[in-house]
């Protein structure tokens, strides 16, 4: 899966090309936000994959979320793609020569900076027989000890949650975001199992156990490359 913004459908084709070069056939997968989708670069990206006679997967979260109010011509006809359930012949993705496959509602839910409602949510989620998976940065799980304890680890209740960052600090200095503590405090909580990948390879495996296998609450660590 390749998550780079603006660049990851130029990068997802590359990665596409060298997996039929090698002989494999894993799925490719380009990550790209709406905020993005203006910038020349994933154009000249979605240009070339119309072209390719491969498997490539490219999700466009669409969810009219970004740093700044997105501005352009293309937000119109996106904006009647939502409305129209992907119905709308103003199509951008297949006018490159894309299949195309509107979802509305892909399960994700945006909290915002609350992370001691969001374990108390995911553990709700999990007892009513969901299989919740949480996002947080590592320096801001701490806010939720008491949530991660008694409204999760104590209920038992299953939902897997990945804390980005690994000991390092957004700009120098900065001392609120250095990520150093979230596997010492999650040790602390019984019935709370920590996972700790240190590859690729041991990131998904762990994933895939953690979700469907593990049966119990856990955290594993997203590493950053």
């Amino acid at each position: 899966m390749e998550r780079y913004g603006l660049k990851s459908i130029s990068m997802a084709v590359g990665m596409a090309k060298g997996r039929g070069l090698c002989g494999r056939m894993e799925n490719v997968i380009a990550f790209i936000g709406d905020g993005s989708m203006s910038e020349g670069e994933a154009f000249e990206g979605l240009d070339n994959a119309g072209g390719m006679n491969t498997n490539l997967i490219i999700i466009f979260n669409d969810n009219e979320m970004s740093i700044a109010p997105n501005h352009g011509g293309i937000y119109k006809g996106l904006a009647e793609l939502r409305a129209t359930n992907g119905a709308s012949e103003h199509n951008l993705f297949r006018a490159f020569g894309l299949d195309y496959r509107y979802v509305a509602g892909g399960q994700f839910v945006d909290v915002g900076i609350a992370e001691q409602h969001a374990v108390a949510e995911i553990s709700g989620i999990a007892k009513a027989g969901g299989k919740p998976v949480y996002e947080a940065a590592s320096t801001f799980l701490q806010r939720a000890y008491d949530q991660l304890q008694q409204d999760l680890a104590l209920q038992g209740n299953t939902a897997t949650i990945i804390t980005a960052g690994f000991g390092d600090a957004i700009g120098p200095g900065d001392n609120t975001h250095a990520n150093y503590f979230p596997i010492a405090m999650t040790n602390t909580i019984p019935g709370l199992t920590g996972l700790a990948p240190a590859t690729k390879e041991e990131y998904f495996a762990m994933l895939d156990w953690s979700i469907d296998h593990a049966g119990r609450p856990r955290s594993a660590r997203l590493l950053r490359s």
